[in-house]
């Protein structure tokens, strides 16, 4: 948001913040610490957002003007464009005068986007100013009407030009710092926390630089979980370095075509800590969907465009634009206007092609389904509906595939369960992170194939679990159980006492009398599957082998046309039909040839299946490199998705052919045909 700037240079006068960093905690993350967090998130491509019906932060933020329902019809639509974060700023004069409502609105803004599938990055300090003439105090009440012909007219910074430089302002600043950072520095729809958008802008110069140091040692004061950074914006040294050596994670503005994009990051990689682009986009400089979009996700390099949807911030017009300037025929920023329309849809189709991946226009599904921005190793997954979002998600192992310099398949351990949310029916899937609070022993340990089920208002997970890392296959292997309020954060609730110290792969399916049953595989008796049973998914109690016919593991059981089925992994998937649920009769092979979709051409492993009205879906995972997946570099494994169909009393996989998906949500709660 550079503008139109007059930098001077002012020295800052001797100032001592002793007095402001007291209690702060010492110092940005170490940098290990930071790539750990960096490694874990999926690549970021969001938005800088401020609602079409606002003109600036106090008009997005006031009780009287904050539109939930504008905020929801414009969020879904950068979901469906395969955003996963957004940029806010939040005006301090609106937190001094109800602070409480304040939080409360920025609550309600987080859910709002969650729900579809997007993080928030908090901007709290901004210099700022717009308009002719610019505003640079921010006010209460109804805002300045947009100048037509300008860009950002409105806009107001925050806390105001004044305060910056005003230090009886600062214990009031300070406390609208810890306020929020205290009350959300814990909350996973929070990604970053951007302390102070473009100090020095305005013509503040180096006269910001203590504001944004004391903003760093307010910040951690308040412990917040999530990273804390200021962007470097532009060429004012002494700022910068400062910037740099207190932020944890690096971002950076930069209005430029392709060549100067490349030069700002192959400047700012060299400080050697993860790179985020928090504003680009400005047509008339140079930028590019079509250019800039792949080299940021090539570069795994986070992004936030300028704009989403045009409204009372005209960013239509450019920086140097006057008052009643005509229309441009190239616009600034934005994508859509305020009735959704695309200024370009070929612009919008190569966004979501970039960030969504290949979805067919009747809605079939993507292929691949998902794919891990982290390890790249998807497997074993499972899906749960989640009660309180209304959304879809996949649990699954989360494999280090493309660590390939370890032995043996250390890789497949030491592993994570990792989440991914679909806020559309399961036409995209966003890395949501991973299950929280699994560890109950040190480590480093291994969890592999979870098993989700709701149960009594509480969502219980039960896991494959290896003590250790392990360069084979030895090692003992157990099954743990959990419990939820959130699917995000899990409480241990005990190691299940099966048949053996080598059982994996739980499956959960509650009977026709209540009762639930537990099918597992058991490598102490030749893999065979056994079967567990309990009245209330605590107490567990073996009831024996249940289908012992060869070795195999990942039993998934639905019922589906009438049938109940058993479908196994043993290099290749198998099928079985009961009456019971008892007496399993052997189908055959199932998908066991190589699909022709992109990923696809391997056999599929270690499905889950769900159950809607007639709809059945197998979610599952697949090798892409094939046999050749042993080999270093090559273990990489993707989710897919078919279509199953219960034709003649067996199983049909629609998987080549194009099919429509539509998870749509369970009917009670039930999709496993139960």
């Amino acid at each position: 948001m550079n503008g139109r700037i007059s930098l001077r240079v002012v020295a800052a006068g001797v100032l001592s913040l002793a007095a402001w960093h007291a209690g702060a905690e010492s110092g940005p993350w170490p940098v290990d610490k930071a790539w750990a967090w960096y490694g874990k998130q999926a690549w970021v491509c969001g938005f800088n957002y401020v609602p079409s019906t606002a003109c600036n932060t106090t008009e997005f933020w006031s009780a009287e003007t904050f539109d939930e329902a504008v905020i929801g019809r414009e969020l879904a639509w950068a979901r469906d464009l395969g955003f996963n974060s957004c940029r806010v700023f939040v005006q301090y004069l609106v937190w001094k005068n109800d602070p409480n409502g304040l939080k409360t609105r920025f609550d309600r803004f987080l859910s709002l986007a969650n729900k579809n599938g997007i993080t928030v990055v908090p901007v709290l300090f901004d210099d700022c100013t717009f308009g002719d003439p610019p505003v640079t105090e921010p006010y209460l009440g109804k805002q300045r009407e947009p100048i037509p012909g300008m860009i950002l007219p409105s806009w107001t910074p925050s806390p105001g030009l004044s305060a910056v430089t005003n230090h009886d302002t600062w214990p009031d600043l300070r406390a609208y710092v810890e306020d929020l950072a205290g009350a959300f520095g814990r909350d996973a729809r929070v990604l970053f926390w951007d302390l102070y958008n473009e100090p020095g802008n305005s013509g503040m110069g180096d006269q910001s630089l203590p504001l944004a140091e004391a903003a760093f040692a307010w910040a951690r004061n308040a412990h917040p979980e999530q990273p804390l950074t200021i962007a470097l914006w532009a060429k004012m040294d002494a700022m910068n370095e400062k910037l740099r050596a207190l932020s944890d994670v690096i971002t950076y503005h930069a209005y430029t075509d392709l060549a100067g994009m490349k030069a700002a990051i192959a400047g700012h990689k060299a400080q050697g800590r993860p790179l985020i682009c928090s504003e680009w986009m400005s047509r008339h400089l140079g930028s590019r969907w079509d250019t800039d979009l792949p080299l940021f996700k090539q570069e795994r390099i986070g992004c936030y465009c300028w704009g989403l949807v045009n409204g009372r911030t005209q960013a239509q017009f450019a920086w140097n634009s006057k008052k009643g300037d005509p229309e441009p025929k190239i616009w600034f920023h934005d994508l859509f206007h305020a009735d959704g329309t695309p200024y370009d849809a070929k612009e919008v189709e190569l966004i979501k092609s970039v960030c969504v991946g290949s979805m067919g226009s009747n809605g079939a599904a993507p292929a691949p389904l998902f794919v891990d921005p982290v390890y790249d190793g998807a497997a074993d997954p499972t899906l749960i509906w989640n009660r309180q979002e209304k959304t879809w998600w996949i649990f699954y192992t989360s494999r280090r595939a493309n660590q390939s310099n370890e032995p043996g398949v250390r890789w497949c351990h030491q592993t994570d369960i990792g989440i991914a949310v679909s806020p559309d029916g399961g036409h995209s899937w966003q890395y949501h992170g991973t299950a929280r609070g699994l560890a109950f022993e040190e480590g480093p340990n291994t969890w592999w194939a979870p098993e989700l089920i709701w149960h009594a208002d509480v969502y219980h997970m039960f896991v494959s679990y290896v003590p250790g890392v392990h360069d084979d296959w030895s090692g003992d292997r157990f099954i743990l159980h959990y419990t939820s309020g959130n699917l995000l954060d899990w409480k241990f609730e005990g190691k299940l006492p099966l048949s053996s110290n080598r059982v994996i792969d739980p499956c959960v399916f509650r009977l026709p009398d209540g009762t639930w049953r537990m099918w597992y595989k058991d490598e102490a008796d030749d893999s065979h599957i056994y079967a567990a049973e309990s009245p209330d998914l605590s107490a567990w109690k073996v009831t024996g082998p249940a289908e012992t016919s060869r070795g195999q593991e990942a039993p998934n059981v639905f019922r589906l046309g009438g049938c109940f089925w058993l479908v196994t992994d043993s290099g290749g998937l198998n099928f079985y039909r009961s009456g019971d649920l008892k007496h399993w009769e052997d189908q055959g092979a199932f998908m066991r040839e190589p699909g022709a979709r992109k990923d696809d051409h391997y056999v599929a492993q270690h499905p889950d299946i769900v159950v809607l009205d007639d709809a059945a879906y197998a979610i599952y995972f697949v090798h892409p490199f094939g046999k050749k997946h042993v080999k270093p570099g090559k273990h990489r494994s993707v989710l897919q998705m078919a279509k199953l169909e219960c034709r003649d009393g067996r199983l049909t996989a629609v998987r080549d052919e194009p099919f429509a998906i539509d998870l749509k949500p369970p009917k009670e709660g039930r999709y496993h045909g139960e």
